[in-house]
């Protein structure tokens, strides 16, 4: 039985191996390698799913780091400064910002970050990384749009419209199309999903009767209305 136990293991490793093989050729040699690297140091089989559109990982599960007593914060970092080629990240402390750490779930801790550009937020980029624990991390879930720096050509957004001119764009539209403004949310984001990275004001609303939640993307630039696409 034990014979058996090791065969299934060594062909489990080798098929998520193989899998993985047919999208390495995509990557950089430096994510590439802290991939390689992640599979051979996984006491247990790695599984990788990988997000073909934006050529990063959306689900890693396995051993994913050493056991520590340190804070679930300091494993958090430790894991994204090993990992940061593989998800197109420069510096993760300043790129990688975590929103909240999660102590309910029984023999689980979850921590929480959003990704960030230029001190911005990035509308739907994400990552939850789960600890056993040990303090070793078990899976991480995550969508990052890598090497986001570039896409604006190292230089930040400014934004020409205040967020008092965009509230009452989005009141006048709301207006318009009979939506009720009880409490309005104004956040600015880029839009990784728009030719050029847009920085927006994500402007939301909800209806505190039916909880329906409303959001409107205005354009940080030119005031332009952005109907929010499907994530």
């Amino acid at each position: 039985m034990r014979i058996l136990l090791k065969v299934i293991l060594i062909v489990t490793a080798i098929l998520i191996i193989s899998h993985q093989d047919a999208y390495a050729a995509d990557l950089s040699p430096k994510a590439r390698a802290s991939l390689q690297r992640l599979m051979k140091e996984s006491r247990s089989p790695l599984e990788v799913y990988w997000n073909d559109t934006m050529n990063t990982p959306s689900i890693l599960k396995g051993e994913l780091s050493r056991p520590s007593k340190h804070t679930p914060e300091w494993i958090a970092y430790k894991y994204l400064n090993k990992t940061k080629a593989l998800y197109g990240i420069q510096f993760p402390n300043r790129d990688m910002k975590i929103i909240g750490v999660d102590r309910s779930h029984s023999g689980r801790i979850r921590v929480s970050l959003q990704h960030l550009l230029y001190r911005t937020p990035v509308w739907g980029d994400s990552m939850m990384i789960e600890i056993d624990d040990d303090g070793v991390i078990r899976q991480v879930q995550s969508r990052i749009h890598p090497y986001m720096e570039k896409k604006l050509f190292y230089r930040p957004m400014h934004a020409s419209v205040s967020f008092k001119k965009a509230a009452a764009i989005a009141e006048d539209v709301f207006q318009k199309r009979e939506v009720a403004v009880e409490e309005m949310d104004i956040i600015t984001y880029y839009l990784p999903t728009r030719p050029g990275t847009p920085l927006i004001y994500a402007v939301m609303v909800r209806n505190q009767d039916t909880g329906v939640e409303t959001t409107l993307f205005i354009h940080a630039v030119t005031g332009r209305v952005i109907d929010p696409n499907p994530l």
